[in-house]
């Protein structure tokens, strides 16, 4: 028997099992269809995958154990705030955001993949623009709201967790 060609759109597999009570025997082929990621999982499935994972960064917990060992108490990514901020203390409004240069598009540091640049180029400017949509939420809600840069982080620990304390102190006195 000859072996099927793969297609764009479709994966061939050689399933070693044969009929006869599991032993193994000639393969034999069978076709399945590439899912929208470029694998053999279904869009539902992919989308339960995706929902499952709890993102949670290197660099964001690094600040989150900073800040507790500064006494600093808050929630992380919290659900029920619009935009699921990485630090949030509801009784002081503040809500901190730590933007990976990747992911939000840093003027310094982003770089736009070499493959299918036209899904990316939409992906990261649409990231850009549910930002601009947080920051304006929580503005004109009358919370404090910091964006913190991955490589900010990267370069100096301390200072932004000074920063952030500085902030987190600022708004406890209510000043806008």
């Amino acid at each position: 028997m000859q072996p099927q060609s793969s297609t764009k759109n479709k994966i061939i597999f050689a399933d070693y099992l044969s009929e006869d009570c599991g032993k193994t025997s000639i393969p034999r082929k069978k076709e399945v269809a590439r899912g929208p990621m470029g694998d053999l999982v279904s869009k539902e499935q992919r989308r339960k995958n995706m929902k499952a994972i709890r993102s949670q960064s290197k660099l964001e917990n690094r600040v989150s154990r900073a800040l507790w060992k500064r006494g600093v108490r808050f929630r992380k990514n919290d659900k029920s705030l619009f935009g699921k901020p990485d630090i949030s203390i509801k009784k002081y409004k503040v809500v901190i955001f730590i933007d990976s240069c990747f992911w939000h598009a840093c003027e310094r540091h982003g770089n736009m993949p070499k493959t299918n640049q036209e899904y990316w180029s939409e992906k990261l400017e649409r990231n850009k623009n549910r930002d601009i949509e947080v920051n304006e939420y929580y503005k004109n809600n009358h919370w404090h709201i910091k964006r913190v840069w991955e490589h900010e982080i990267k370069e100096n620990l301390e200072k932004v967790v000074n920063n952030l304390v500085d902030f987190i102190e600022y708004a406890k006195k209510g000043d806008f």
